[in-house]
């Protein structure tokens, strides 16, 4: 009588649906974090993606219907098995209907001693990948290639080398890592030159990737209008000659993102054609110390760069607004490279004044210092009869001491040549001062801008990585207590280094993170009123992530920087409650009981006494466990304990062999002697002679039934196992 209808989910539009699969699918994005796929460190593995659109044509046939129908879920090609060529044929059979697809592709292959026929890829996987994909070449959008081995980069040489335009390709990443293992090798796999990819035409090109991979400098003229470059693993001779640097830079205003490991400009070596200078100054000629403004970059990674190399780099540049640093400089004094970039002389915005107290306010806020050395600052506040606050503010800066031995254009904080002191006090430092107006900042007009890499550092970081890195304790703590707006700080205290301890022997780096900076402020209509106060480093610290740390470690920073606030306004003195703190649980801490109870319980924050003082106020602070993996090197031993149970147990089986061996010879001989015996034997011992070989029939009767027995279980297991391991092979499938 009434029609069937469909009802819940069902019921939905065709559109809608199909909206919620796309939205499901765009949550496993896998660009959020980076444009980049891959890292230059040989043991990552890109985490791929969780394929939500095929669950989710797997729900029910019409979900499946409406999700082969939608050519834009099935655009994401990740080639890490060669199974995974079959799954991409299906994929790009799906989206071809659609005219405007853009494809991302992914192709990460492995060494061919670790290569696994049928299961990895290796060169020959790899050139049906290629035979699949380029005929798509003006369909991709993002193209991540991982070469493991000469050959591989050779195919992909040949393909990349003579391919047509990729119009609309905007993220570009090519990976070759190889162990050489022989000079031999590595010659073999660099004397050839470069060669020029998708014809020299990129048009809609963004993100480059150059790890262990040069380009012919020269000849790609793409390298331009970029957001964010990767320069990684290149030796010097192959590194860009610095006026190609210049102008994928100065060509690029619109640059987010750089990241330099062990790469960067090429040095200079006399030659003329590897002098610094810019590209063309008009008149034929570069010009030398010419600075680039990187306006636009927000995130900066340095790794493995040598402390001068590093300093004259970034001499060069200036970053006024970047947002995230990352460090991993290890096993070197990059003491310049600290003082280079510690926000000591600080750049202030009349349209973002410093939240210095006004004498109708009983509320004081921070004002914008970065040293824990006593500062004065001639601040003249004007208070507009509107109720608002109009600044002409001019402050004094310390400049650095004539005996620095930092670079040329580096600015320095007093407190860098000077005796430290300990957690909690100020020092009066010596030096002179210069008066500095702060007017409405143009980047390309102040002066400022055009002397220092970073100099809005202290009030535009928000997130610090730290890695590795080895300097003074001075800078180190000039670098600390200058980030005022720092909201994410990670810090690997295993490989931070501190030296010089001057006046201070007890010191830890991790105490860096609890001391207090003196702060001096001159306010009012004629500066006659002085405003005196300390406050904890680090104010707006919302998420901290420390390793290498102990228990009583752990729990001195947190209690001190989670009580720092008690009974205050967040930011009168104190710092930001509610902090997300993480400490890394490693191979070397798992043993400390402290930790294990700082994990289990947390860290109780004492607020004093109550009303009545009856009893003690507090609140327990939770920490997060993080667990590292294994080191590589607990894995490689191992391996090596497996190898040599391995040889033991091979050893054994082959002494028990040789036993048995002189046992059945032993038993042979004794077999003939009894049996010459039993010839020269009298008549009158045949009955018992008769007796004796009746008992022994029965005992080798006995023997080869157990023997039988036995073969027939082995055969048995021998049919049982073969079956098993199809089991195991299908359900992996």
């Amino acid at each position: 009588m009434f029609a069937h209808r469909l009802t819940g989910i069902h019921a939905l539009p065709v559109e809608l649906l199909t909206r919620i699969i796309v939205l499901g699918a765009e949550d496993d994005y896998p660009y959020t974090d980076s444009p980049f796929l891959l890292k230059p460190d040989q043991n990552y593995y890109a985490i791929p993606s969780t394929q939500f659109q095929l669950t989710a044509s797997h729900v029910c046939q019409h979900w499946r219907h409406v999700a082969l129908r939608t050519p834009s879920l099935w655009t994401t090609l990740y080639f890490r098995e060669y199974s995974h060529t079959f799954r991409a044929e299906a994929y790009l059979a799906r989206c071809s209907p659609n005219p405007n697809r853009r494809l991302d592709i992914l192709v990460d292959t492995v060494a061919p001693q670790d290569h696994i026929p049928g299961v990895t890829i290796c060169l020959d996987e790899l050139t049906t990948i290629f035979s699949l994909i380029m005929p798509h070449v003006t369909c991709w959008r993002a193209f991540h290639l991982k070469i493991r081995d000469n050959d591989c980069k050779l195919l992909a040489r040949k393909n990349l080398g003579g391919s047509g335009p990729a119009p609309n390709l905007e993220t570009l990443q090519l990976y070759h890592f190889e162990d050489f293992v022989t000079p031999q090798n590595l010659y073999i796999a660099t004397y050839r030159p470069p060669v020029r990819i998708f014809s020299n035409s990129l048009p809609k090109l963004r993100n480059v990737s150059l790890i262990g991979v040069n380009l012919p400098w020269e000849q790609s003229p793409y390298l331009i209008n970029l957001h964010a470059l990767e320069l990684a693993l290149h030796s010097d001779s192959i590194r860009p000659p610095y006026k190609f640097w210049d102008r994928m830079l100065r060509h690029s205003p619109d640059l987010q993102r750089l990241f330099l490991h062990y790469s960067g400009p090429r040095n200079q070596d006399g030659t003329e054609d590897l002098v610094w200078t810019t590209l063309d100054d008009g008149k034929g000629k570069g010009k030398e110390d010419e600075y680039i403004l990187l306006e636009s970059l927000w995130e900066l990674s340095l790794t493995d760069l040598d402390p001068d190399y590093l300093c004259v780099v970034l001499n060069r540049l200036v970053m006024p607004n970047v947002k995230k640093l990352s460090l991993d400089l290890p096993d070197q004094d990059f003491t310049p490279f600290v003082e280079l970039i510690a926000p000591c002389n600080l750049s202030i915005d009349p349209a973002q004044p410093p939240a210095i107290p006004h004498p109708n306010q009983d509320e004081s806020y921070p004002v914008p210092l970065g040293s824990s050395v006593h500062h004065s600052y001639d601040a003249v506040d004007s208070y507009s009869s509107s109720g608002g606050d109009s600044w002409a503010t001019t402050y004094n800066y310390s400049t650095p001491s004539s005996g620095s031995s930092t670079p040329v254009h580096s600015p320095m904080s007093s407190s860098a040549h000077s005796a430290t002191s300990s957690l909690g006090t100020s020092v009066t430092s010596p030096t002179t001062t210069t008066s500095i107006s702060v007017s409405p900042l143009s980047n390309n007009g102040s002066t400022l801008f055009k002397r220092v890499p970073l100099p809005r550092l202290a009030t535009t970081l928000e997130t610090l990585i730290i890695t590795a890195l080895e300097c003074e304790l001075s800078s180190w703590r000039t670098l600390i207590q200058s980030l005022l707006v720092l909201e994410t700080l990670e810090v690997n205290f295993w490989k931070v280094t501190v030296t010089g301890h001057t006046g201070d022997g007890n010191f830890s780096a991790w105490s860096a993170l609890v001391g207090r900076v003196a702060e001096e402020a001159k306010v009012g209509a004629c500066g006659s009123e002085v405003v005196r106060r300390e406050r904890m480093v680090l104010p707006r610290l919302r998420r901290c992530k420390l390793a290498g740390l102990s228990g009583p470690d752990v729990r001195r920073i947190i209690s001190e920087r989670e009580g720092a606030d008690v009974g205050q306004q967040t930011y009168s003195g104190g710092c930001e409650r509610g902090v997300e703190w993480l400490v890394v649980e490693d191979k070397f801490t798992r043993v400390d009981k402290d930790l294990t109870d700082v994990f289990e319980k947390g860290v109780w924050v004492s607020e004093g006494e109550d009303e009545k003082k009856m009893y003690w106020k507090g609140r327990w602070v939770k920490v997060q466990r993080i667990i590292e993996e294994e080191e590589e090197d607990e894995e490689e031993d191992d391996d090596e304990a497996d190898e040599e149970g391995e040889a033991d147990d091979e050893q054994g089986e082959e002494q028990s062999r040789g036993e048995d061996g002189e046992n059945e010879e032993a038993e042979e001989d004794m077999d003939e002697r009894d049996a010459e015996e039993e010839e020269s034997a009298e008549e009158d011992q045949e009955l018992t002679a008769e007796l004796d070989l009746e008992v022994v029939a029965d005992k080798a009767s006995a023997r080869g039934t157990s023997t039988s027995t036995f073969a027939s279980a082995s055969e048995s297991g021998a049919s049982v196992r073969p079956s098993r391991r199809n089991d195991i092979h299908r359900g992996t499938e």
